[in-house]
């Protein structure tokens, strides 16, 4: 199975402010915390779908997830399974995970 993992450009606002919230104003702390970005993407590719302790919001389509990443950070994410790709008399399917939000926490839970 392929998995792409990728951030919707709406999350763009969301994961800059949080940056920001981190890095304090210095720039090698920002750097430091742009790399929680990129292993996320790798964790949740290695993952291959909802990695441990996610939590699917019931009755939505595609499956989608919140998942407490690191401390006040919560991400939304989302999985679609694409269609099968033939290689010769092998199928193999894409799986899309896309990052659609990321907030200190989730709607309905008191901070």
């Amino acid at each position: 199975m392929s998995i792409t993992v990728r951030y919707h450009r709406s999350t763009a606002e969301d994961i800059n402010d949080w940056l920001e919230g981190m890095a304090q104003g210095d720039p090698i702390r920002r750097a430091h915390a742009e790399l929680y970005f990129l292993e996320l993407a790798a964790l949740l590719e290695q993952c291959g779908g909802p990695p441990p302790g996610a939590v699917r919001e019931p009755g939505l389509s595609p499956p989608t997830y919140w998942w407490d990443y690191y401390p006040n950070l919560w991400i939304r994410f989302t999985i679609r399974e694409g269609p099968k790709k033939w290689l010769g008399a092998f199928g193999e399917r894409e799986r899309k995970i896309t990052v659609v939000r990321v907030r200190d926490c989730p709607p309905g839970l008191a901070r």
